[in-house]
């Protein structure tokens, strides 16, 4: 990210950029209400403090302001748009599908590396039963809702699942870019990236 913003400041574009609040303030999450702890919470309320304190500084043109958003960001980044307005925006490493389905390949391709064979084997039902769980997601009873579920509450994916981020993207007339490293084993590009052709098809390049 370092990188990406030193390459558009040289172009003459100015950059905000900060860390998620959880990494940032850890004791954040130390709440006892846990219905509040959604993907507005994680992701999109920030988001949107930023553009605010952007939009503000004199050298910014505030109807030009792009969000450039990474793996779950990217994800949510049509849904932080429709909230702030921006001129267009850049999805890096965003997953096609439901973010609940890429957790769980990540989980089990990049978490569970270098566990024993059986404790990968022990913990792989688990994790495809909270799948399930949250495919379901909507059908939970309201005592439920503070059950985890692939590390976070069931508050969360009931959140995150109200809306259909690829028809959001499909539906918009912005300008939209959506990039993809073909190394990265979090994000598939043979899965996710194609997922994205197949479901943006027809929209202009």
């Amino acid at each position: 990210f370092r990188d990406l913003a030193n390459g558009l400041a040289q172009q003459g574009i100015a950059v905000l950029r900060y860390d998620k609040r959880g990494y940032t303030y850890p004791e954040a999450y130390t709440v006892t209400d846990l219905n509040t702890l959604t993907i507005d919470f994680q992701t999109i309320d920030d988001a949107l403090l930023a553009t605010e304190l952007l939009r503000s500084e004199s050298i910014v043109d505030p109807d030009k302001v792009f969000l450039i958003g990474h793996d779950l960001g990217a994800l949510v980044a049509p849904r932080i748009d429709a909230q702030a307005g921006y001129a267009g925006y850049i999805m890096i490493a965003s997953p096609s599908r439901p973010w609940s389905e890429a957790a769980y390949d990540q989980a089990v391709n990049y978490g569970m590396n270098g566990m024993e064979y059986d404790s990968v084997q022990y913990l792989k039902p688990m994790l495809k039963s909270e799948i399930e769980e949250i495919r379901k997601i909507n059908e939970l009873d309201e005592d439920k809702l503070s059950t985890p579920m692939l590390n976070q509450y069931a508050y969360f994916w009931k959140d995150l699942n109200a809306f259909d981020y690829a028809q959001m993207v499909a539906d918009t007339d912005k300008p939209v870019m959506i990039l993809q490293g073909g190394a990265d084993y979090q994000i598939r590009a043979d899965v996710d990236y194609k997922g994205w052709e197949e479901k943006l098809n027809g929209k202009e390049h």
